[in-house]
């Protein structure tokens, strides 16, 4: 009954692209947002490369920022399992997603 019901409208009000609840106990959609946008800033402004490791569900939110996107929209994105992506910066935002799903 859970399934059909309460954690059902949960998973959808999740899911809700315009505006998302998130679950208790988890990082809020905006959270995320401002720290991959920190990140790409600080990495943007460092010279030379950089290799970043994270969960999936970042790695997306922040090719999604990247871009110049909407965050919200990060799950259109597919990054299956250990997979990473390469991001080319520019002067002036929004960057390159260059690679999506790069694997070792």
């Amino acid at each position: 009954e859970l399934y059909n019901g309460e954690m059902s409208e949960a998973f959808h009000l999740y899911q809700d692209e315009t505006n998302p609840v998130t679950p208790e106990g988890a990082e809020d959609i905006k959270e995320s947002t401002k720290k991959s946008e920190e990140l790409l800033t600080e990495a943007a402004a460092s010279p030379g490369r950089h290799l970043m490791f994270s969960h999936g569900a970042f790695l997306r939110i922040m090719a999604t920022v990247a871009m110049g996107g909407n965050p919200n929209c990060y799950r259109r994105l597919k990054l299956d399992n250990c997979c990473g992506i390469i991001v080319k910066f520019y002067p002036n935002p929004p960057n390159q997603l260059i690679a999506l799903n790069i694997s070792a």
